[in-house]
């Protein structure tokens, strides 16, 4: 866990997980207020790249949200499929009908 603080006080946190070659961030939280003024979100990423570096990581595993800044750091999203099965037939007819109408388009190319 790497804990950012402003002026002495806590403003974010970053939950990484790290193993098998790869560095996660699993979960980066912060002050909306103080972070964004001393763009924690940011320096949280350079930290972390210099993590994977400084141990000869070979992935930098970003996580979920935040789509638009992670392709403009350099991130690639890749495509995960949900499967899911409701236990009433026709529930799940109904929702397999649904689903395709309520998909999430997200970009999956580099920005730039």
């Amino acid at each position: 866990c790497v804990v950012y603080s402003v002026g002495g006080q806590p403003a974010a946190a970053n939950l990484l997980l790290i193993g098998d070659g790869r560095l996660v961030d699993k979960f980066f939280c912060m002050r909306q207020d103080i972070g964004r003024e001393h763009n924690l979100y940011f320096l949280s990423w350079f930290v972390n790249v210099g993590l994977c570096l400084e141990r000869k990581l070979s992935v930098f595993q970003s996580g979920q949200a935040a789509y638009g800044n992670k392709l403009r750091l350099g991130s690639l999203l890749v495509r995960n499929w949900i499967y899911y099965r409701h236990g009433n037939p026709l529930l799940h007819g109904a929702l397999g009908l649904i689903a395709p109408l309520v998909e999430v388009k997200q970009p999956t190319e580099r920005a730039g």
